[in-house]
């Protein structure tokens, strides 16, 4: 059941009114009443005795809408779609409502007592993460992900082409991102060894890093697919180089050599490293 309030004959007088259903603009479509064939293209149709022209639609969602000025000559009105967040237990955050085809704004994070963020996702399953950037043409909502805060405090969890990185349940800023190339993943060498408890120093005359952690030492060139581990040779999956200033290494040489594990999930290009007791 549809309800204009008001005077509707006064207010939506040679109005079209346009209802969405998911991703749909639809226009009612004919009927018959009272044996005549009503069609919504006919703008001379009264409205009923109470102000309500019945079953062009039904549906068991509530309907919504908001009076809107008629547009000029040769204009039409403009769809919008609201995104809902299903925080999953967390903290509330906003609906955002925007226009078709444009971009919403990625909310603060949610907070959640004993759980860390870890993003917004499109189905309940939390299967397909949501990409920002992306133009909204319907109705959507998304879900809050959570990863039990126990499980993070000996991670260092990293997001390719991100900044941002959540070390042993704390999230820091890095200076650089993690990389993909020549479908590998690199890590920013400095970063990694630190959070690892190692110390960490650049010889710009040989353009090499060394990393020592109690009675081990790592020597990185760049440009090379070797590297000495305790004066042993150790051959890299791809070379070391700098870009923007920083080293990067293959992502799972360093870790590994300070007594951690690495996981890579490609899909949603986050790399996990998992420090060893």
């Amino acid at each position: 059941e549809l309800t204009l309030s008001g005077n509707s004959s006064d207010k939506y007088s040679n109005s079209d009114i346009y209802i969405e259903f998911d991703n749909a603009l639809l226009m009612p479509e004919p009927y018959e009443a009272d044996g005549e064939i009503i069609d919504w293209i006919d703008t001379k149709i009264k409205m009923d005795e109470d102000g309500v022209r019945a079953k062009m639609y039904c549906s068991d969602n509530a309907l919504t809408l908001s009076k809107q000025n008629k547009p000029s000559s040769g204009g039409s009105l403009t769809a919008r779609y609201t995104v809902t967040f299903d925080s999953n237990g967390g903290s509330v955050v906003s609906n955002q409502t925007v226009n078709k085809n444009t971009t919403i704004k990625e909310p603060e994070e949610p907070q959640k007592e004993g759980y860390n963020f870890a993003g917004w996702f499109t189905d309940k399953e939390l299967t397909e993460k949501f990409d920002f950037s992306t133009k909204i043409t319907k109705n959507i909502t998304l879900y809050a992900k959570w990863e039990n805060e126990e499980n993070t405090k000996n991670q260092i969890i990293f997001t390719i082409g991100k900044k941002e990185a959540m070390v042993f349940g704390e999230e820091k800023q890095n200076d650089v991102a993690p990389v993909i190339k020549g479908d590998r993943a690199y890590l920013p060498a400095r970063f990694v060894a630190e959070n690892l408890g190692a110390k960490v120093l650049w010889d710009n005359e040989t353009r090499t890093v060394i990393i020592t952690k109690d009675d081990k030492i790592i020597i990185i060139a760049i440009d090379k697919k070797t590297a000495i581990v305790n004066d042993e040779t150790i051959t890299l999956d791809a070379p070391a180089f700098i870009e923007n200033d920083r080293t990067y290494t293959p992502m799972r040489f360093i870790a590994a050599e300070l007594g951690a594990s690495v996981d890579y999930d490609r899909e949603e290009q986050i790399v996990t490293i998992t420090k060893g007791d």
